[in-house]
């Protein structure tokens, strides 16, 4: 950051908004970090269940998509660049939002029956 603003590549704002951005993500430790490590273990499990159903969704949709309209289409590279969102959107859930016992009751048995009652 230095070196640009003596380079000139960014002006003084930009750095000033720049270093505060740093400063402030560096106090924010990232949530799963502060976790224990069962509900580390649990979410990781559960990030990789999800991630499977919703690649596996994504790829169905640009295969057929593929067959329909050819490999190099808009439509098929509008779908891959969905995923791609749909990807991060979800990483960036599961690393601020999901919680150990969330994440238990989606990928424990006794958590499936809890979810299972808890429908009916």
């Amino acid at each position: 950051m230095k070196t640009l603003k003596k380079n000139g590549a960014i002006s003084n704002k930009e750095y000033q908004k720049e270093a505060k951005a740093i400063k402030s993500a560096g106090k924010k430790a990232n949530s799963y970090d502060k976790k224990n490590r069962k509900d580390q273990t649990a979410i990781a499990k559960y990030y990789a269940q999800e991630k499977q159903k919703l690649t596996n969704k994504w790829n169905n949709k640009i295969e057929r998509d593929e067959k329909l309209y050819g490999k190099h289409s808009t439509q098929v590279q509008k779908n891959i660049n969905n995923k791609k969102k749909a990807l991060d959107k979800q990483r960036l859930k599961f690393a601020t939002k999901v919680t150990g016992d969330e994440a238990r009751l989606h990928t424990t048995l006794a958590g499936k029956i809890k979810r299972a009652n808890a429908k009916c």
